[in-house]
């Protein structure tokens, strides 16, 4: 299971913004605040990158809404047109094979249910 690490960047933010306010000329694990800004730099980019990519991915499932709503309006106008269709129309092959119930198959609806007993006193 991957590790939540958004905590890095703020982590990363609040030491060298107190590295460069309270001892901007000393040096911590072998590296000025220069290096360790330096040897840091390449996280920030790859956070900026991944939320580069994020934004684009939202845009592209937007651009792929619209699109599958107007394919859906084709779908629905070619199942209309094989339906008026006289070679093949609601009770064909075609139509049944598309997934949909041909006329000749379709239930009624219609339900007969039987009346209440008569209560016995």
């Amino acid at each position: 299971m991957a590790r939540n690490l958004d905590h890095v960047l703020e982590q990363l933010l609040e030491i060298s913004a107190s590295w460069q306010q309270l001892a901007p000329d000393d040096s911590f694990a072998g590296m000025t605040l220069a290096e360790f800004q330096a040897a840091t730099a390449q996280s920030k980019t790859r956070r900026h990158e991944v939320m580069a990519l994020f934004a684009e991915l939202a845009a592209k499932r937007k651009e792929r809404a619209e699109a599958d709503a107007a394919t859906k309006v084709l779908v629905d106008l070619v199942i209309n047109s094989i339906k008026g269709s006289p070679q093949h129309g609601s009770d064909s092959a075609l139509y049944c094979s598309l997934g949909y119930v041909p006329q000749s198959e379709r239930k009624t609806g219609m339900t007969r249910r039987k009346g209440k007993p008569a209560a016995t006193v």
